[in-house]
């Protein structure tokens, strides 16, 4: 998931400021009062939450591999082997 944000001035005093969409903050289980960490990498910023009672979340790629793999280790009825082909007949 990508997500462009703007960095914005504060009307009043002028300060820059970046917003977090709220997709991501729903996603993260954030809420106002998180203590957030900010990193600096090259040219990337890394945000991670260090409220300890907060769990570490897991990136979405991640969570979309770990599912996939789960679906692949399973035994569900219907999955298909690739490159078979099932002959399905109706009752009539």
């Amino acid at each position: 998931m990508e997500l462009i944000t703007i960095i914005g001035t504060d009307d009043i005093t002028e300060d820059l400021y970046v917003q977090i969409p709220e997709t991501i903050i729903q996603q993260l289980g954030w809420n106002e009062g998180t203590q957030i960490n900010w990193q600096i990498e090259g040219e990337s910023i890394i945000i991670k939450n260090t409220t300890e009672s907060q769990p570490e979340s897991k990136h979405p790629f991640n969570i979309i591999e770990e599912e996939v793999k789960h679906y692949l280790e399973s035994e569900s009825e219907g999955k298909e082997t690739y490159g078979q082909t099932h002959k399905i007949e109706k009752d009539h």
